[in-house]
Order: structure tokens, then C-alpha cells, then sequence
């Protein structure tokens, strides 16, 4: 993918700050309902009040919890990948966009960071 000499002069540092600044809340709100859904619900049970029960659950199969959201991350690289060889997707509805790929890699990224520091406290 090449980009072209045309005018990026909009797109400077304070340009980037905004954007990040608006992308992170936007990772913040998604990400804390999608914890929800994953999480089957906002009740007030032990799976339902951790944020990281899909994951745990890995384990009824023998997966470590952090190799779990790993190979789910391997998921999203290997689209990410298509779409860096190809340029494209073949899907791109829904919850599929390329966006959507990187969106979803740092939210996978944040659950990975808190579940290392879960288990850096509860495994001491």
C-alpha cells in the first residue's frame, strides 16, 4: 500500500493527539461493553464480575487463560496480514473491517496487561 505526495499537512502532531485522545475513549467504551457481553452480563456473580472469565474458562480445555487471548490475537494478526499481502479483506461487514482488526488487537492488549498484573498479585 503506497501513499501518494498529496497534502497530509492536516494530519500533523496536534491532529494525532485529538485523534488518539478520541480513539483511546472509544477503546474505553467498547471495550467495557463487549466485557459485559463476554462476560455474560452485569450480575453480581463471581464469572460475571471478572472481566477476564472468557478467557479463564480456557482452562476446562487445558489453555492458560493468557495463551488463550494469545491465539485469539494470532486470529486478528493473521487478518491484519491478509490485508497488509492483499490490500483487501473479503469480508469487511460488521465487526470485520480492517479498523476493527486493530481496534479489537488493543483491546485484546489491555486484557492481556491485566491479566499479567492479576496474576503478578495472585500468584505471589
Amino acid at each position: 500500500m503506497t501513499h501518494s505526495n498529496k497534502n497530509h499537512s492536516k494530519f500533523d502532531k496536534v491532529w494525532y493527539d485529538e485523534y488518539r485522545v478520541q480513539l483511546v475513549q472509544e477503546l474505553l467504551d467498547v471495550t467495557a461493553k463487549k466485557n459485559n457481553d463476554y462476560t455474560t452480563g452485569s450480575g453480581g456473580d463471581a464469572m460475571q464480575m471478572n472481566p477476564f472469565a472468557n478467557f479463564d474458562r480456557s482452562e476446562e480445555f487445558g489453555v492458560q487463560p493468557i495463551v488463550g487471548l494469545c491465539i485469539r490475537m494470532q486470529d486478528k494478526f493473521q487478518r491484519a496480514m491478509t490485508f497488509a499481502k492483499d490490500g483487501k479483506l473479503a469480508i469487511t461487514d460488521g465487526n470485520d473491517s480492517v479498523r476493527d482488526i486493530f481496534f479489537d488487537l488493543a483491546g485484546y492488549s489491555l486484557l492481556a496487561m491485566g491479566m499479567l498484573e492479576r496474576d503478578k498479585h495472585c500468584n505471589k
